[in-house]
């Protein structure tokens, strides 16, 4: 039997409104900046998604520019191999000497270190650590730049790097099945509707981006639709009336930092 649809209460939880487009937090602005009119590192992968001492990850990352992207660095900091280290934010980037290099180009692997041969076990010693980083394990910045045409862009994500893995490894949202697809006419001064569905066993958020335009429901989107482990999310797009050739419609699903996924929708506007 097919399991009937569930509709989602659509309650932004961006805090802002478009009718006096009124901002709480710093989020909100970012719905309504989705136009691909600079360089943007939209989002970054970490492949496990559990990053081990010891262990290699791959770093994949959505690089979006007007032009042809020339070049991509991907780096961490504040990394120290003696000990475990614990830092938040790219700040730690102002000081070029806490900089390690990882790879000038995308997809990278990175060999990670084992941080401080001689630190302890994940052995508490039956203190609460919920709030605190586990022993033996280092939190830093990873960044990725890219540049196009002289100009740069940068995304970044606090990566936790743990002493021991976990027994299950967590399920990556890129292999998760999902479709891309519009509605209507993609002409000049036309809306079309956008639709996305991906399947996946928990929370998602979606980020939206587009050549020109301007999407009605913004650029940060919830699950408006949700069968079984189905996602559904819509937008809707007004495309320019003096547009006309291909124009890029991307969307990043995102399971949290690292464990993402993006599609790629070019239309050719008539």
């Amino acid at each position: 039997m097919r399991r009937a649809l569930l509709l989602l209460t659509a309650v932004s939880t961006l805090g802002f409104s478009l009718g006096c487009v009124a901002f709480n937090d710093p989020v909100g602005p970012l719905a309504l900046d989705y136009e691909i009119d600079r360089v943007i590192v939209a989002a970054i992968n970490v492949n496990p998604t559990v990053a081990v001492q010891g262990e290699t990850v791959t770093i994949d990352a959505l690089v979006l520019a007007p032009d042809d992207v020339d070049a991509v660095a991907v780096d961490v900091c504040g990394l120290d191999e003696q000990v475990p280290s614990s830092l938040f934010g790219v700040s730690c980037y102002d000081n070029d000497e806490l900089i390690t290099p990882i790879a000038p180009s995308i997809p990278a692997r990175w060999d990670i270190p084992v941080v401080g041969l001689d630190c302890e076990s994940e052995d508490t010693g039956g203190l609460d650590t919920a709030w605190m980083t586990p022993p033996c394990t280092s939190r830093v910045p990873l960044r990725v730049r890219a540049w196009s045409e002289g100009e740069l862009g940068m995304g970044a994500l606090d990566l936790e790097l743990v002493r021991r893995g976990p027994d299950e490894r967590r399920p990556r949202l890129a292999l998760a099945e999902r479709e891309l697809t519009f509605e209507g006419n993609a002409r000049r001064g036309q809306d079309i509707g956008l639709v996305y569905r991906i399947d996946w066993d928990g929370e998602l958020d979606f980020r939206w981006y587009v050549d020109a335009g301007e999407l009605h429901h913004t650029g940060r989107t919830a699950t408006t639709w949700l069968n079984g482990i189905r996602h559904t999310t819509r937008n809707q797009l007004a495309i320019p009336s003096g547009y006309v050739g291909p124009l890029r419609v991307v969307v990043v699903a995102n399971a949290g930092p690292g464990n993402m996924t993006w599609d790629v929708l070019t239309l050719e506007v008539e």
